[in-house]
């Protein structure tokens, strides 16, 4: 009888250890990481690609900001804005206006037409902060029609 033939277990490419669990996700990355660096580099990804979030969160609590009203859609923005929905150059438009200027109140009209319901309110370290605008409707009867 013969012993069962053991897998070669090749190095973890980032830390040496030799018990290789599991290897990057990316297809064309075939360098063999351990559970823990492999799960080290999951989470630098992550942060990588939601920075701009992460930041806006922040943003948010430094600033004391907590009305529902600015902080979903600042939140949302910022979350489209990672995952490339929306042009991230909209914040560093406002950024170059001064706020309150009558430049600032043409563009943020401008945002409004393009995203609906949506306000710039200022830009604090980068991130665009957003307001929730109410939304009314007015019916008007035509009087010909009645």
């Amino acid at each position: 009888m013969n012993p069962p033939k053991q897998e070669k277990v090749e190095p973890c490419t980032s830390c040496g250890k030799p018990s290789v669990t599991s290897l990057a996700n990316e297809p064309d990355d075939t360098a063999a990481l351990c559970s823990g660096c492999a799960d080290r580099l999951r989470v630098e990804e992550a942060e990588e690609r939601f920075d701009k979030l992460f930041r806006a969160a922040r943003v948010l609590l430094r600033e004391g900001i907590d009305q529902e009203d600015r902080v979903v859609p600042t939140l949302a923005y910022a979350y489209c804005v990672c995952e490339g929905d929306l042009y991230s150059s909209v914040s560093h438009r406002f950024e170059e206006l001064e706020e309150g200027s009558e430049a600032w109140e043409r563009r943020a009209d401008a945002f409004v037409s393009a995203y609906g319901s949506l306000r710039p309110v200022r830009v604090v370290g980068g991130i665009l902060i957003l307001e929730r605008l109410p939304v009314s409707v007015e019916i008007k009867r035509d009087p010909d029609t009645e």
